[in-house]
């Protein structure tokens, strides 16, 4: 929900990666081959991905946008056509229909799909290093779920029945476990971005394949700041001011709602099912409502000022109290951030 805006340790990295791999020679054929056997004109297209640099593997986000609004508007469209309407019949039927252009798209597909496959993969794959990078902690998608990637570091020694100092000590690593990588502009459509670092997005698997899947959402991670676009909102059935109210999540709802009409938010909010999603999350909400309510609030200020003769910083007594970051940079630290910064920080409530 934060725009993810610290990627220059993960994207130098990733760039080192994908250079050791020499791909754009054979990225080139591959594309001029799916131009050729599709009799489509992608000259320009194929001309900007094999460049040294930015190329295909690291281009912006911005730029990616763009190609993909660029080719939706050319005779690429039709074949993404064709191929989904192909993707609809049944698997006894697709051989019969098969036709040169879809047998071109899903060669080009099958490649790049090893790609990734190859990128993914927990021995010689760099996914898990990407993730770990990047430093994100929460969905940027939802803000609901966790996205580490777990990767216990140990140092061993060449020989561990060897005591001696001069033992040369290797760093190894177990990869354990790593949420989804999210291709905002979906392979299916778009294979050449399947390991493009700017159509990457760690994400959880409720929002990657639960809900997301191939739809391409109006908002992106890595461009828009979803947190600046819409507000939880605390909406109440019976009397705000009731403390008691608060400990029963029947008698208030949290919505998010967009804060300017015109952007394409409530889609975003829609696909994702975030009003629905966050309807199990009242119990959080409930906590924080009483908390910051006015009957209850003095006495976390008592605790604040103890803690502060402590030498707990105001950051530190905000996570004691509310259990979370407060602070719009770093709602991507932990789940349910904003939910918690937008309640805490909210004006008064109002009733249905």
């Amino acid at each position: 929900m934060k725009k993810i805006i610290d990627t220059e340790t993960a994207f130098n990295n990733y760039k080192k990666y994908i250079e050791g791999k020499e791909y754009l020679p054979i990225v080139k054929k591959k594309l001029e081959e799916f131009a050729k056997n599709c009799k489509i004109n992608l000259a320009d297209f194929i001309d900007e991905a094999v460049q040294p640099e930015p190329n295909l593997f690291t281009l912006s986000p911005q730029r990616i946008k763009e190609l993909v609004e660029i080719l939706n508007n050319s005779e690429y469209k039709d074949i993404l056509a064709e191929a989904g309407e192909y993707k609809k019949l049944s698997n006894n039927a697709k051989k019969a229909a098969i036709t040169e252009r879809i047998a071109a798209f899903k060669e080009l597909y099958d490649y790049f799909q090893g790609l990734y496959l190859n990128f993914s993969r927990k021995d010689y794959g760099y996914a898990y290093e990407m993730i770990k990078d990047m430093g994100l902690r929460a969905c940027p998608y939802c803000n609901l779920n966790y996205v580490d990637a777990v990767i216990k570091e140990d140092n061993k020694s060449s020989d561990d029945n060897d005591d001696s100092n001069d033992n040369e000590h290797i760093k190894t690593e177990d990869k354990i476990v790593r949420p989804h990588l999210d291709h905002f502009y979906p392979k299916s459509k778009y294979p050449f971005f399947a390991i493009s670092f700017y159509n990457l997005i760690p994400s959880c698997y409720e929002c990657n394949s639960g809900l997301k899947g191939d739809d391409i959402l109006t908002i992106n991670p890595y461009i828009d700041d979803f947190d600046s676009m819409a507000v939880f909102d605390v909406i109440f059935s019976g009397e705000e001011d009731n403390i008691k109210n608060f400990r029963d999540t029947n008698t208030f709802d949290i919505i998010l709602n967009p804060l300017d009409k015109e952007t394409d938010v409530e889609n975003y909010i829609s696909i994702l099912r975030l009003n629905e999603r966050y309807y199990y999350r009242k119990d959080v909400a409930s906590e924080l409502l009483i908390k910051t309510n006015e009957k209850t609030k003095f006495r976390f200020d008592e605790l604040r000022c103890t803690l502060c003769l402590q030498g707990y910083t105001d950051d530190e007594v905000d996570l004691i109290i509310y259990g979370n970051y407060i602070k719009n940079e770093d709602i991507h630290k932990r789940p349910l951030a904003k939910l918690t910064k937008d309640i805490v920080k909210r004006p008064k409530a109002h009733k249905s």
